[in-house]
């Protein structure tokens, strides 16, 4: 299809995802994971009432974070899909991939500014019909293995699940390497 918009006439030679690279857009799926973000941090920070009871703590590492409370896995699948869609998890768990640099920014405008540059670090590449995508494209997907098995980001990093021994066995079924060895 082609694509007309106020800056340019882009033509068939562009897939949506070089559309939304070339028009500097976030596709919906990552849009929308932004906002989760964003509504988290004005939670902690009392701009948005916590009727969704999130508990947050501050490691000396990490920065803020958000406690994700636990599931009972004896209980049905249906309820275990509830539970990881829900807006109380997915956020908790976005906010969650965030650096110490971005989550300890106490104003809105440059959060929102260092949450950009943190999201632009990874991929967005959103499944559509006739695409074959990498993976999920949640930033939490990218931020487990990379979307190619290996860990995205160094070591240090809040947003690398295989940082300890412990979290490699928790992901062991997203590919996740030792990256230590």
């Amino acid at each position: 299809a082609v694509v007309s918009t106020q800056s340019g006439h882009y033509g068939r030679e562009l897939d949506y995802w070089e559309h939304l690279l070339r028009l500097k857009l976030l596709s919906l799926q990552r849009r929308r994971e932004r906002y989760s973000i964003i509504h988290v941090w004005k939670v902690y920070h009392g701009f948005a009432p916590n009727n969704i009871g999130l508990k947050f703590y501050t490691s000396p590492r990490l920065g803020t974070r958000v406690t994700i409370p636990k599931f009972n896995h004896q209980a049905q699948s249906s309820y275990s899909t509830a539970y990881d869609n829900s807006f109380a998890i997915k956020a908790a768990r976005l906010w969650n991939v965030l650096p110490k640099s971005v989550n300890s920014i106490t104003l809105l405008e440059p959060f929102k500014a260092g949450l950009g540059s943190f999201l632009n670090q990874f991929p967005d590449k959103p499944p559509v019909i006739g695409y074959t995508p990498p993976n999920s494209n949640s930033l939490l997907h990218w931020c487990a293995t990379g979307g190619n098995g290996v860990c995205a980001i160094d070591a240090e990093s809040s947003c690398n699940p295989c940082q300890t021994p412990q979290k490699r066995k928790k992901y062991r079924l997203r590919l996740c390497v030792d990256t230590t060895a």
